[in-house]
């Protein structure tokens, strides 16, 4: 009895729960048998649908395709555990563990791949030896966890159906494989140390471009300030000019004033005109750089004066006011009061309303 329930113990190795029927699970352990990288990164074919090696087991792709995530994180052992490893250790030894599994995935045909990262150096070193001599698919994987099965025909062959994978304990690596794992390939530094050495040399001309590209960003701004510099020393002299400019072209003007206000006094004087309209020509020319215009004014009002005056004689010069024309509304007084106190020098606008109110003519 007590041998019976330690075969018991290996069969049902790692059940899920103490409640599951026993008849219900079998332990999946495929190996075949004896027949079987410092970077430390490996892919390798965790199990393939369909028959293990002995077809005493048959693994549908279906359920490889909904049930591989329970391999993710599994622990790597070298070699599966022998029956007695089981019953005295079952949690393994750690000088066997070498690598646990990561990023696995299930391809549409139901094969389940995964990364080992490996952490054992001299497995590392056998995996690369492997690889240097094309012997690196000779190294097999194998699971070792528990499922459903039930006992059926599949392609005429007796076998048990794998219905579920219900747990991983580890995938380990084999000498041969029972499932179909394998390691697909394996990276290791001292194969890609080519192209480590090209990254070596690539960082280092990326270290030289950026020391210059930082040479050339200080160039240009020491330029840009000597830039500005410059242009602010433009700008400063540009203002300079333009104030001298004006400065120059003020004090030309204030002379061509100075000696255009001596010959419109020289013109005005020598015009004869009565008083207020000499002040009216003053006032009219005081800021005038140039005597043009002067002399059309003063022929103009001397005309008009002249006209003022024929008006005055037409219109009964010496008239004293008083005994009206008859039917003129006293217009002719009107008239000759005007002309006279224009004469004198009163602005024609002042003479207007000075001799209407002196005659009380209202018209035109």
């Amino acid at each position: 009895m007590k041998k019976k329930s330690r075969d018991n113990r290996d069969r049902h190795f790692s059940l899920p729960t103490a409640n599951t029927p026993l008849d219900s699970f079998c332990p999946l352990i495929e190996a075949a048998g004896e027949d079987g990288g410092d970077k430390g990164i490996a892919e390798i074919t965790v199990i393939m649908p369909g028959f293990n090696t002995s077809k005493t087991r048959y693994y549908p792709a279906s359920v490889l395709k909904r049930d591989f995530g329970i391999f993710e994180g599994a622990k790597m052992f070298a070699d599966h555990p022998t029956a007695s490893e089981r019953r005295d250790r079952p949690e393994r030894s750690v000088n066997n563990w070498v690598a646990s599994l990561r990023n696995v995935t299930a391809l549409e045909t139901g094969e389940v791949r995964g990364q080992p990262i490996i952490i054992e150096d001299r497995f590392k070193s056998k995996l690369s030896n492997l690889r240097a001599n094309g012997l690196l698919g000779q190294m097999g994987t194998s699971i070792f966890g528990a499922g459903r099965t039930k006992k059926t025909t599949v392609e005429g062959h007796k076998t048990e159906l794998v219905e579920a994978l219900v747990k991983a304990h580890s995938v380990d690596f084999v000498t041969y494989a029972g499932a179909g794992g394998r390691v697909n390939l394996y990276e290791s530094d001292e194969t890609n140390q080519d192209e480590l050495e090209e990254n070596d040399k690539m960082d280092e001309e990326l270290k030289e471009m950026k020391e210059r590209l930082g040479a050339l960003e200080k160039q240009a701004s020491e330029t840009a300030k000597e830039r500005d510099v410059l242009k602010a020393e433009r700008d400063g002299a540009v203002a300079e000019r333009d104030a001298l400019k004006t400065k120059i072209e003020e004090a030309a003007k204030t002379v061509r004033i100075a000696t255009a206000q001596k010959g419109i006094a020289k013109l005005i004087e020598d015009s004869k005109l009565p008083a207020p309209w000499q002040e009216r020509l003053v006032t009219r020319f005081a800021e005038s750089d140039t005597t043009d215009g002067v002399a059309e004014t003063i022929e103009d009002m001397i005309q008009q004066m002249g006209e003022l005056k024929e008006v005055g004689k037409v219109r009964g010069q010496g008239h004293t006011g008083g005994d009206l024309e008859e039917g003129d509304g006293g217009k002719t007084l009107y008239i000759e009061d005007k002309n006279r106190r224009i004469l004198k020098g009163t602005l024609p606008e002042m003479a207007d309303r000075m001799a209407r109110s002196f005659s009380g003519y209202k018209g035109e």
